[in-house]
């Protein structure tokens, strides 16, 4: 909620809030609209940019309510009149019914202004568009690229990442000559793409031609590619695939 819609749910919140007091207490009518709007100004202030509950609303202009009553009351109406203000307990209790009067007009402007912020909620602000980022290639310059954007986004980074690799493991191949000679097991020379990754979605596609079919069609933001791609295809047509 702004700030000019704050202040002004907070004035026309008091203004019947005052009217109601002013009916019961019968003060001057042209000075109690004016302490009336500069009270409604301050609970809107007050009320801050998030809708408040029910009970907090009315806490809330309560607490007003009673400052104002030190404030207007006991302050700056007898400086007005050209009396000395005093805040011992017989004046106190002698303004004990604008006391009351006072916080009945907090309570009931916290309430209305309420009641305002349900019936006219704020219209939420338009929400832009995450940059969508793609990699091609599920080898170690994509992963290496995947796991550290992943990282990013768990860390704030208001962006998708998605993964597009035509396996869903990562072949360690420097390691290959050890699992043909048996001194490696095949288990550990590969491992799922997926694993370590809490935010960005992995495809699973055949070839590189899909995956720029992919890219183009969705039309997104930014696509980067490995070089596993270029070394698939070139395996692929290496061998007549």
């Amino acid at each position: 909620m702004t700030l000019l819609r704050r202040l002004l749910f907070g004035v026309a919140a008091a203004l019947p809030a005052g009217a109601i007091v002013a009916v019961v207490t019968n003060p001057s009518w042209i000075p109690w609209a004016a302490h009336t709007v500069v009270v409604g100004a301050v609970l809107g202030l007050l009320m801050g940019d998030h809708r408040q509950s029910n009970g907090s609303a009315f806490s809330v202009g309560l607490l007003i309510g009673l400052l104002d009553w030190v404030a207007w009351t006991l302050t700056l109406a007898p400086a007005l009149e050209g009396e000395t203000p005093s805040w011992t307990i017989a004046v106190a209790v002698s303004r004990f019914p604008e006391f009351v009067g006072a916080a009945l007009f907090g309570a009931l402007a916290g309430l209305a202004f309420h009641a305002l912020s349900v019936l006219f909620p704020a219209r939420p602000a338009p929400r832009r568009a995450k940059p969508h980022v793609v990699i091609v290639g599920g080898g170690f310059g994509g992963v290496g690229a995947v796991r550290e954007l992943d990282r990013r986004v768990g860390r704030g980074l208001a962006a998708h990442v998605t993964l597009i690799s035509d396996s869903n493991f990562l072949l360690f191949t420097p390691l290959l000559v050890g699992v043909a000679s048996s001194t490696v097991e095949a288990r550990h020379v590969s491992a799922p793409v997926r694993v370590g990754l809490d935010h960005a979605s992995g495809f699973l596609l055949l070839g590189a031609g899909t995956a720029l079919l992919a890219c183009w069609l969705g039309g997104l933001s930014r696509a980067v590619f490995s070089d596993d791609v270029r070394h698939a295809q070139e395996a692929r047509l290496a061998g007549g695939g």
